[in-house]
């Protein structure tokens, strides 16, 4: 597993964490390919970056990622989630 380093930007209350690494691996791309249950990724792939904001006045944390946001792409994958967190 990669360690990530954040970089990290403040302004008005708000707090932004963003890590920088490379583009994914060939094995790296066969697992989130497995993970993510969609047909094909991008030819360019950036999977272990993260982008997070923070506003702890307001209790507030947004966290983004590329895996994730792949993962929740496909209709039949979003249904799987959306079926089992009503569960």
């Amino acid at each position: 597993m990669k360690k990530l380093n954040f970089e990290t930007h403040k302004a008005g209350g708000w707090e932004f964490y963003h890590s920088v690494q490379g583009m994914s691996s060939e094995p790296e791309m066969d697992m989130v390919s497995d993970r993510v249950g969609i047909m094909g990724l991008p030819e360019v792939f950036f999977g272990f970056n993260n982008f997070i904001i923070v506003n702890k006045k307001h209790n507030i944390l947004l966290s983004f990622n590329a895996v994730d946001s792949l993962s929740y792409s496909g209709f039949e994958k979003r249904k799987q989630f959306l079926t089992e967190e009503a569960a």
